[in-house]
């Protein structure tokens, strides 16, 4: 089938995953603050960048997090002048049972043509008019049965990102105006999923031209994704419903006697003994690597997931030496180096490719090459019970620091 153009949508509810552990950043990500919770680009956090980009869809969305980060949800949320509900897990199990609730609950409270979006908290994206035209051009196809993903065009060979397979062209004639931004998005079915490569094979792909980054964003209604899961992961779709039909609801602004005509940001507590007894796995291994009816949506615009402190740096401008300053740094006889000192002075005097993270505890210094691996040096920490690797010495609570 051929899908076109039709850029009068029907109701998008954004669902923002929050989840994520962020290790690749230690030291300034923890478990008690993972990456989205920090101020990392201006003086806003990843989730509130994403809040932003989120609510010229709509102003009504679900974030599903930890239960330890609720206050830091529901602030962020309120900081974006937003509301809806915060599914709170209370044991994470990734992103298949994550969806899979928010699904669930999306059925009793959207209409039979309004569609999902779940979105990564941690992604920076910078271009907020290219990304909603890009979103609202899959859709057609989402209305028309499929799960439509974002694949991102790559400007280099990456091992650090999974890569989407376009197969045939799903672009049709259309008869209406539509933008220049829309004109040149392209939409494709998708011949396969790749995991993240070797450096040797992520060249391959490259040179192929036919492979996208996965942007891990997916936009679907909740009785496709319902139905998909059903087909794929039934056990993983069974406990997800069971804890969202066990779950514990809280009102946090009043209790209302007609809470559908009022912007009420609620608390959804999922029942513990259901989710406990689902597996944990991955939406792309559950669902995305084996359906069928799945379309994959070109963004062409600037785009990290920022998963790691090379990422990080890319966001900084480079000075003559391709150093990268971000805050109270000095690189003097360096080159291609990174410092992050937010809070005191730090200097690199004769080295290069390094990454410097400075922290009030703990201090990062690492060679770029090993920027990857960063998550096994903080299970190397936790194996050796330092408290560094999963605290800061100032933590958040909901009364204050």
């Amino acid at each position: 089938m051929v899908y076109e153009r039709d850029l009068n949508l029907t109701q998008i509810m954004p669902v923002v995953l929050c989840g994520g552990s962020g290790t690749r950043l230690w030291p300034l990500s923890r478990k008690s603050l993972p990456k989205q919770f920090v101020p990392l680009i201006g003086e806003k956090s990843l989730l509130e960048l994403t809040i932003d980009r989120l609510k010229g869809l709509n102003s009504r969305m679900m974030l599903v997090g930890s239960e330890e980060h609720r206050f830091l949800l529901s602030e962020a949320l309120n900081r974006g002048a937003c509301y809806g509900d915060l599914i709170l897990e209370p044991i994470a199990k990734n992103t298949a049972p994550a969806m899979a609730m928010a699904a669930r609950l999306a059925q009793q409270q959207l209409g039979k043509n309004d569609l999902l979006l779940f979105c990564p908290a941690d992604h920076h994206i910078p271009d907020l008019k290219l990304f909603e035209e890009c979103i609202r051009s899959g859709v057609p196809a989402a209305l028309d049965g499929a799960i439509v993903t974002f694949g991102v065009t790559p400007n280099h060979p990456s091992s650090a990102y999974g890569y989407i397979e376009q197969g045939e062209s799903l672009m049709g004639p259309s008869t209406e105006e539509v933008s220049p931004i829309a004109r040149k998005t392209r939409i494709h079915r998708v011949n396969r999923f790749v995991e993240k490569p070797t450096s040797t094979e992520a060249q391959k792909l490259i040179l192929n031209g036919n492979y996208l980054w996965n942007a891990g964003i997916f936009l679907t209604s909740s009785n496709t994704l319902i139905e998909a899961l059903e087909l794929h992961a039934k056990d993983i779709l069974d406990c997800a419903t069971e804890s969202i039909f066990k779950a514990n609801v809280e009102n946090l602004n009043g209790i209302s006697s007609n809470a559908s005509t009022q912007k009420l940001t609620r608390f959804v507590r999922p029942n513990l003994q259901s989710l406990e007894s689902s597996r944990s796995q991955s939406i792309d291994y559950a669902v995305m690597e084996h359906h069928k009816n799945i379309v994959v949506v070109t963004f062409a615009g600037q785009w990290s997931d920022v998963g790691s402190w090379n990422a990080v740096s890319e966001l900084i401008p480079k000075d003559s030496e391709s150093n990268q300053i971000d805050g109270k740094g000095y690189a003097l006889k360096s080159q291609n180096t990174f410092i992050h000192a937010p809070n005191r002075t730090v200097v690199a005097l004769g080295v290069s490719n390094l990454l410097i993270i400075d922290t009030p505890d703990a201090i990062l210094v690492a060679d770029r090459s090993n920027a990857e691996e960063v998550k096994s040096l903080v299970e190397h920490l936790n194996e050796q019970d330092n408290p560094t690797a999963f605290t800061h010495r100032k933590v958040y609570r909901p009364w204050g620091w």
